[in-house]
């Protein structure tokens, strides 16, 4: 991530904390390698002479920027005393290319190495996320982030609904066994509904379903099935792919998912208590965030009025609104 002004990225952040929390929700290499960098950061925040550039990876985690040669002894102690990593190299003029990490550093990142942006204050910000960049601007009531050529943003009502061919990654879990399409629908009422498309009617979720007992086919329809759980009814549908919603009408109209989509829109008071009420569930179920990173991100996303985005091959949109 490279930050045209860093000053002003942190006072907005001051005054916006649940990006950090949301931030760190879904991306949690990068918050559990950030902390160490944390004395560090605001330091050279202030020092820096350039755009600052942040990095996070299995390897390494760190920070980068272009600094005066009068400011390089105080930064030099700050990383001493966290045990942190520090390379150095002439940069242009009288500054001094720094960089500051946790972990094997390979090449140093080149803090002025970056795409310029098409007009003055075209951005605050520059993120690159799977080999793509993202153009990033903060303001009073929000966020919003471009890429490429940016799609329309989805319309969605009142409704919270989400879409993504890699449902592991939205929710930060990386590789692990729940990396299907997948799709959620939050209504304003608190009702909830979650599709996973790939996952076949014969899977372990089913058998251990049907061993808990409670399970009963739905009269008329024996393709729906009722579970009285311990976390009151919920239909079960395993065409196309499993899904299970808190009502039948909300389970007919989940969204599809396939690989490659992703797209939804995102109220945050009506997420923020589906979370809640769910959160004790979620946290027995494997592969999902722990009732605590679910209690810290609803409390998060209360801050959030709407959130609505689309990322496609040509291009992708976020807008964040408070």
């Amino acid at each position: 991530m490279v930050v045209a002004q860093a000053p002003r990225l942190a006072r907005w952040l001051a005054r916006h904390r649940a990006v950090g929390v949301l931030a760190a929700a879904a991306i949690p290499a990068a918050s559990s390698g950030a902390r160490s960098l944390q004395p560090v950061a605001l330091s050279l925040a202030r020092t820096a002479r350039g755009p600052v550039v942040g990095w996070w990876g299995a390897s390494c985690t760190g920070l980068a920027a272009p600094v005066a040669r009068a400011d390089l002894a105080g930064l030099r102690q700050v990383a001493a005393l966290q045990a942190l990593g520090w390379r150095e190299e002439a940069g242009e003029g009288d500054l001094v290319d720094v960089a500051v990490f946790q972990g094997s550093l390979g090449t140093t990142p080149a803090p002025l190495a970056v795409p310029p942006p098409t007009r003055a204050g075209a951005w605050s910000a520059l993120l690159r996320v799977r080999g793509r960049w993202w153009h990033l601007r903060f303001t009073r009531g929000g966020l919003t982030a471009q890429s490429g050529t940016p799609p329309a943003l989805p319309e969605c009502g009142g409704e919270t609904r989400v879409v993504s061919g890699d449902l592991s990654f939205l929710l930060g879990r990386g590789a692990s066994p729940m990396s299907v399409p997948g799709a959620l629908l939050v209504a304003p009422d608190g009702g909830w509904g979650v599709r996973l498309a790939d996952l076949a009617a014969n899977t372990r979720l089913e058998r251990v379903g049907r061993a808990l007992g409670g399970w009963r086919e739905l009269p008329g329809d024996p393709s729906v099935l009722q579970w009285q759980s311990p976390w009151g009814m919920l239909f079960v549908s395993a065409e196309p792919g499993v899904a299970v919603a808190t009502r039948l009408e909300i389970l007919a109209r989940l969204p599809l998912a396939t690989s490659g989509s992703e797209w939804g829109c995102l109220r945050g008071e009506v997420v923020a208590g589906a979370l809640t009420s769910t959160a004790a569930m979620l946290d027995r179920l494997p592969g999902l965030p722990s009732q605590e990173q679910v209690t810290l991100a609803a409390s998060a996303l209360r801050q959030v009025r709407q959130c609505s985005w689309r990322i496609e091959p040509t291009g992708g949109q976020l807008e964040l609104r408070w």
